[in-house]
Order: C-alpha cells, then structure tokens, then sequence
C-alpha cells in the first residue's frame, strides 16, 4: 500500500494547480481561447450553448472527482467537497459581474 502514499502525494499539487487554474479561467474577464487563438479577447469559438455547460460540468466534475479521491480516507473530505461547491457557486454568480462574461 506505500505506493497509495506515493499516488496521493503526486496528486495533491496537481489538485492544487487544477484548483488556482479553475479560479484563473473562471475569473478570466473575456475568452481565454478567443484571445489565445484568435487575438480577441471578446471572440467566443465554443459559443454553442450545451458546449458551454459541458464545459463547466467537466472541469468541476475533474477537480470535484480528483479531490474525492485524494482524500477519501481523510476527515477533511466533507470541507474540501463544500469549498468546491462553494467555489462554483461563488464564481456562477461572479460572472454576471465580471465584463464580458455573460449567461448564455
């Protein structure tokens, strides 16, 4: 069972860097791939609507999945799973705030 240890201790940084980088692209005030791609902060290349929550849905079930495992066996489960929810509650709602991003 050592190399369990060895798995979760791989994983927790990048849990962590999944973490800041969900934080990043949910606060991001444009379309990150609009300007990466097409130097257009405003340009929306996955603007199909069920694309967009596809979207959300994997990367918090990715970052929701990844912190279950992780820490299973562990008594902070329960406070890492509400800061997640927290978390993509928080930044649904910032949204309607932050210029250029919209509710489709």
């Amino acid at each position: 069972m050592w190399y369990i240890n060895q798995v979760i201790q791989f994983l927790k940084p990048i849990f962590n860097i999944s973490v800041l980088l969900l934080i990043f692209f949910s606060l991001f005030p444009g379309n990150i791939i609009g300007l990466l791609l097409y130097e257009d902060i405003t340009y929306d290349p996955t603007s199909n609507f069920l694309f967009i929550y596809a979207n959300h849905f994997i990367a918090y079930f990715y970052v929701g999945l990844l912190a279950f495992f992780l820490y299973l066996k562990n008594k902070n489960l329960k406070k890492i799973l509400y800061f997640i929810l927290f978390l993509s509650v928080i930044f649904e709602t910032l949204h309607s705030i932050i210029p250029n991003r919209s509710f489709y």
